[in-house]
């Protein structure tokens, strides 16, 4: 298939990605704080709060990429159904 639409690299990885490296920073950043404490204690928080930005920034990266995605596809997926439909 010749004609399939493929993203661009950078695109394929996010936010699926970008949310597998962030739940494990946030696990972490709450293992620094509750479990070891000390001197992990407020690394574990800056950790923690890195996690929660890029969890927070996952929803709308995808939500630009699926527009982005939509608008490109749609002409043809209208062409496609006047050709059905005739």
């Amino acid at each position: 298939m010749e004609d399939t639409v493929c993203p661009p690299p950078i695109y394929r990885f996010l936010p699926a990605d970008a949310l597998s490296a962030a739940a494990p920073l946030l696990g972490l950043g709450m293992c620094s704080t509750m479990v070891w404490g000390g001197s992990w204690f407020i690394p574990g928080i800056l950790i923690g709060i890195v996690g929660m930005l890029i969890m927070a920034s996952a929803y709308p990266v995808f939500t630009r990429i699926t527009k982005i995605r939509r608008e490109k596809l749609a002409p043809e997926i209208l062409k496609l159904t006047d050709e059905l439909m005739k």
